[in-house]
């Protein structure tokens, strides 16, 4: 492979802004050429902030931009309609991908059945750890059918025989249930779609320019169409950080665990070295003011074996680490740790021609962290998203679950009766109900849960009320709205008290009737 062909963007640099200058560069601010360019990168999120990127550039004005495609998210009709592949060409007719979540009820059925199960609960995580075994399989494009092999009777013990009996349910079984399903699994797939792609640029090279961007090829599928890009006329391969200041003894010793490990393997499959890698067209301006900062990065990311070397790297490199604006902070708890983060985030956002980004796999200290500055009126883009159960409608169903679990008691009753979505809107004064309700019955000495429990205590206070008319008025409010509740809550109580095993979608249908009668579907859905 020539050197013009393949590219990398230094670390330091913004890879999306600097890669976006020198396509520009390339379709010399000609509308037209720059919407003929074809771009492949790793994600959708990364089709988006290219698209960002290209919009800064341009000051916000409208732009013809070129053809964007996420590699790892590639299904037919991308190749039909982007690409101008025909599918039966390729002779590639295959089954939809079956759905996550869907996989996962199958599995736990499946270790059910064949009595390998200890609970539901513990059923659904080891499905969910089976079918990440099985995207990993896939990723690395190996074949299920191969498990039986891994281990050998006579060489290994019996406990060993015992896990592969029970991977036998992926082996052997699964292909069954995703056969009578008619589909197939998602991972699977993507890696179909991406040997048809990869098989066909390598008959019919692409016209136009076409930039696979970002990919470090750690997919065996993906590795196989970068080197298809590679070898078109008009192909290119921009790669993210290549470490080139990296010695040759250290590079030639690095494994699988270090991060140039991707990278590495994937000039391999090139069959060229790092040396064969040019820059980026407009890195060359900036690089020599970030060499000693990429110096440094490399000496830390020195793999074990040449770790000898830091002994002497002190007086070859002429830097200060204050020069790196690298801080340090020690803080009492999690709590600090956030608070701390949060105002550096701040920080940098009073300049107006700064961002900042929070990188972390702690998502305890990134919610921690985003509510702080959600104090501050700064709302944080969170890239890993919001799980359900953290949305507004998901703790509204879920404290509505937990009110029957708790069998209606007081303190979760109240937790979902104030919930901003609770607005029966048959009841005009709900707050103030729940108010007098809460403050009149449901303080003092507890009690038993359920509806007998509520009827014990009504009983105790109706006593008492008997020579008080303002107290008498106040139960019978009471009265009326823990009647109503009940009488809502009914089908869901039913449920959970006749003793039966239900199916799962009577449970959700009834869940779902009982959270519409205490908020309007308008809303509730909306």
């Amino acid at each position: 492979m020539n050197g013009h062909n393949l590219f990398t963007i230094p670390a330091g640099f913004s890879f999306v802004d600097v890669l976006a200058k020198g396509i520009m560069g390339f379709a010399q601010n000609d509308p037209l050429s720059l919407a003929q360019i074809h771009i492949l990168l790793p994600t959708r999120r990364g089709c988006r902030s290219l698209r960002e990127a290209f919009l800064r550039i341009n000051d916000g004005k409208p732009i013809l931009l070129p053809r964007m495609n996420p590699i790892g998210d590639v299904d037919e009709e991308e190749l039909d309609l982007f690409l101008g592949i025909d599918i039966s060409e390729n002779m590639l007719d295959l089954a939809p991908a079956m759905p996550p979540i869907l996989r996962q009820f199958l599995l736990t059925k499946l270790i059910h059945a064949k009595d390998h199960g200890r609970g539901i609960a513990q059923d659904m995580a080891l499905a969910k750890a089976l079918s990440t075994l099985m995207d990993q399989t896939y990723t690395q494009d190996l074949n299920l059918k191969d498990l039986p092999s891994l281990v050998d009777e006579k060489l290994f013990s019996d406990h060993w025989q015992v896990s592969l009996n029970f991977l036998k349910l992926i082996s052997e079984f699964w292909p069954e249930i995703l056969n009578d399903y008619g589909m197939m699994d998602g991972a699977d797939r993507r890696n179909r779609l991406l040997k048809s792609l990869a098989l066909h640029w390598h008959k019919h090279p692409p016209k136009n320019m076409t930039i696979a961007a970002g990919s470090t090829g750690s997919i065996p599928a993906t590795s196989a169409l970068l080197k298809s890009i590679s070898k078109a006329p008009n192909g290119m391969i921009v790669l993210p950080g290549l470490d080139q200041d990296m010695d040759e003894k250290s590079w030639s010793l690095i494994d699988d665990s270090h991060p140039q490990a991707t990278l590495k393997n994937l000039l391999n499959e090139l069959q060229c070295n790092k040396m064969d890698v040019a820059l980026w067209p407009n890195c060359k301006s900036d690089l020599e003011g970030k060499k000693h900062i990429r110096h440094f990065m490399s000496e830390i990311m020195r793999p074990p074996e040449t770790t000898n070397q830091w002994q002497s790297v002190k007086e070859s490199l002429d830097y200060k680490i204050s020069n790196f604006n690298i801080e340090r902070y020690d803080c009492a708890g999690p709590q600090e740790e956030a608070f701390v983060i949060a105002l550096a985030l701040r920080r940098s956002l009073e300049d107006k021609k700064k961002t900042a980004a929070l990188v972390t796999p702690d998502r305890k200290l990134a919610r921690r962290v985003t509510l702080i500055c959600k104090r501050w009126g700064i709302e944080i883009d969170d890239s890993a998203g919001k799980s359900l159960v953290d949305t507004h409608i998901g703790k509204y169903l879920i404290l509505l679950m937990e009110t029957i679990c708790a069998d209606i008691k007081p303190i979760s009753l109240l937790d979902f009766c104030k919930h901003s979505l609770c607005m029966p809107p048959t009841r005009k004064n709900w707050r103030n109900e729940i108010r007098h309700l809460d403050k009149n019955l449901l303080r003092g000495t507890m009690f038993e849960g359920g509806v007998k429990g509520y009827e014990k205590k009504f009983s105790h206070l109706n006593h008492l009320a008997e020579k008080n008319s303002y107290l008498k008025d106040v139960m019978s409010e009471c009265l009326d709205c823990i009647g109503f509740i009940t009488e809502k809550l009914k089908p869901l109580i039913d449920l959970s008290k006749d003793g039966n095993a239900h199916p799962l979608d009577v449970w959700v249908k009834t869940h779902i009737e009982c959270a519409q009668e205490f908020c309007p579907e308008d809303i509730l859905w909306a």
